[in-house]
């Protein structure tokens, strides 16, 4: 670490530091989930990611009833939507003479 008042040699090598690019889609914004990328990527046709957003954000704004109780954010309607996909039971194989029970964990 350098100094406040520390002079720095101009062939530092601390000074120059290669950093590789980001990725075609990988974001570092406070707004990117990795969840909606992923849903959003489902949706594609074609590489056309543009087109699948505003897809989603037009389908879950023509959606929306007059009821106060209705969830507007499309995030959390993609995050209640997979939270309710999720299996509630989780099964193992385990092999017992022969056969292979499926047992709830």
């Amino acid at each position: 670490m350098i100094k406040y008042h520390e002079s720095i040699d101009p062939e530092d090598p601390r000074l120059v530091k290669a950093v590789a690019p980001a990725q075609k889609w990988e974001h570092t914004g406070s707004n990117f989930d990795e969840l909606v990328s992923r849903i959003v990527g489902m949706m594609t046709i074609r590489g056309e990611r543009e087109v699948a957003r505003n897809m989603r954000k037009n389908k879950s704004i023509a959606n929306i009833s007059e009821s106060n109780a209705t969830v507007i954010n499309p995030t959390t309607v993609i995050h209640e939507a997979v939270k309710n996909c999720t299996p509630l039971l989780l099964l193992q194989s385990v092999p017992r003479g022969g056969i292979l029970y499926k047992v709830i964990i």
